[in-house]
């Protein structure tokens, strides 16, 4: 995160990490700029216009020899709101939006005390909930503090790994259909012969193979064809 990258470095990196499409879907021989050329110009556009204490970032990162570079650290901390909002307006929707969701929640968190203050409301609120409903359950280890496990630990950070494993390779998982056909494949008459819909068994059929949920895999664009030049 705070090593320094090219501009077309930069952009390569959200192209993987967000799946963004080509300028020509059709043309996957052209070359990079051809290709992705308009997000080159955004970041370019958002790097130049944006303001850190009395000098522009875009100056900020021009060293003396060689092209301008900058960390996703830095890019993030002062220019991730308006390329998140440049991706949402103008990707159309084809691109990896759970991801960028995430993203976007995940900056709002380092960045706006307000958005905290808002959360820390709701989570008052679904405690008090628990306790209404009876469903508060927790309890305190010796000195007081909450009681967490070594299994638990374990079991967030296991799952928290595979996610993260997942990503570098598959574009988002689609949770909305394993959800409906966990539900849809369970039988809930008690007797012999239940009525089984159609709907029922396809989603008895999908839960087999893991393919039926996962996002097509990642292809970096150093892995695709390149056309040969004249």
């Amino acid at each position: 995160m705070n090593d320094k990258l090219s501009i077309k470095n930069l952009v390569q990196y959200y192209i993987d990490k967000y799946n963004l499409k080509p300028n020509y879907t059709s043309d996957l021989s052209a070359d990079f700029q051809e290709m992705y050329g308009k997000y080159i110009v955004q970041v370019t556009r958002i790097l130049k216009s944006t303001q850190v204490g009395e000098k522009k970032l875009w100056d900020i990162i021009n060293p003396q020899k060689g092209s301008r570079k900058i960390s996703i650290y830095d890019f993030e901390k002062n220019c991730f709101d308006r390329w998140a909002a440049y991706i949402k307006k103008q990707c159309e929707g084809e691109y990896d939006h759970i991801r960028l969701e995430k993203d976007i929640e995940r900056h709002k968190i380092h960045t706006n005390e307000y958005y905290l203050a808002k959360k820390l409301e709701d989570t008052i609120t679904e405690h008090n909930r628990m306790i209404e409903s009876g469903s508060f359950d927790r309890s305190a280890d010796e000195a007081g503090l909450p009681h967490v496990t070594d299994q638990e630990i374990s079991q967030k950070g296991h799952e928290m790994m595979l996610e993260a494993i997942y990503e570098i390779f598959y574009e988002s998982f689609n949770w909305e259909l394993l959800a409906f056909d966990l539900k849809n494949s369970i039988i809930l008459e008690n007797d012999y012969n239940p009525e089984v819909t159609i709907s029922n068994q396809k989603s008895i059929e999908r839960l087999k193979d893991y393919s039926n949920y996962v996002g097509r895999k990642k292809i970096p664009y150093s892995e695709m064809p390149k056309k040969d030049k004249p």
